[in-house]
């Protein structure tokens, strides 16, 4: 391994944890972004907490999920394309002594490990892409898997195969894209999700009915709505939850009125 790789390995843990909860608060606030675009409520009764984020990451599961398992394939497949070379390019490396005959039997043992880890995540998968689909009926959710898989494959592609060559610079140019990529498929998918979400809580207030469109800091986020129409105006106003007197919940679609 180069220099280059070796420095990649030993960057400093905390260093670590703290890119990752920045990358993580940026993913979450732009999910959330894209809700209140469609809703045209203002970004900044965005309330990012750790129960939002945790929230925000679970509709980004089908891209971690195939990231990882996608990793996993990429990496056994370029490792031995890489040894394959190695092998046409010094023929001395065929010739294995007793010692590396228990080495190949201690790699075929991990192999089996990672064929079985393999399958384990392909069934994982399609089990839970199978069980979301059919427990929460809502067509975004089909793009949203659909986009998860194909992006977290991508991803890992762009890494893994940038680390397995030891470039630095591709590796942080590659890091940037799948950044990127992530920001506006997290905007995509709060959008999406809210263009089609169908369970809001209506509270009544001074005999007017109200929907409410987010949480901010224990706050409703209420719009007048018109509940022959379905349509919402964009005058909002935050309510105390505790003050809320009468409310309930209630399927259906709602849209902005112009």
């Amino acid at each position: 391994m180069s220099s280059d790789s070796n420095k990649l390995l030993t960057l400093d843990t905390a260093f670590i944890i703290a890119i990752l909860t920045g990358i993580l608060y940026v993913i979450s606030f732009l999910y959330y972004a894209g809700q209140f675009y469609y809703y045209k409520i203002p970004l900044f009764l965005i309330e990012i907490s750790i129960k939002n984020i945790i929230n925000s990451m679970l509709h980004f599961s089908p891209l971690l999920i195939t990231f990882f398992g996608s990793s996993i394939v990429i990496v056994l497949l370029l490792n031995k394309i890489k040894k394959a070379k190695q092998r046409k390019s010094n023929p001395e490396i065929n010739q294995v002594s007793g010692q590396s005959r228990k080495n190949k039997k201690k790699t075929k043992g991990k192999f089996r490990l990672l064929r079985f880890l393999l399958v384990l995540y392909i069934v994982l998968v399609l089990l839970f892409i199978a069980t979301i689909l059919y427990l929460i009926k809502i067509k975004v959710l089909t793009y949203y898997v659909l986009l998860g898989v194909s992006t977290g494959f991508i991803s890992s592609i762009l890494i893994f195969s940038s680390i397995l060559l030891y470039r630095r610079k591709s590796f942080f140019g590659s890091i940037v894209l799948v950044f990127i990529v992530l920001c506006g498929t997290s905007f995509f998918l709060g959008y999406g999700f809210a263009s089609e979400s169908n369970t809001y809580i209506l509270v009544k207030d001074k005999n007017k009915t109200f929907v409410s469109l987010a949480v901010y800091n224990d706050q409703f986020v209420l719009s007048p709505i018109n509940m022959k129409t379905k349509e919402f105006r964009n005058d909002l106003k935050l309510m105390e939850v505790k003050d809320v007197k009468e409310f309930k919940q209630m399927k259906m679609l709602i849209k902005l009125k112009k």
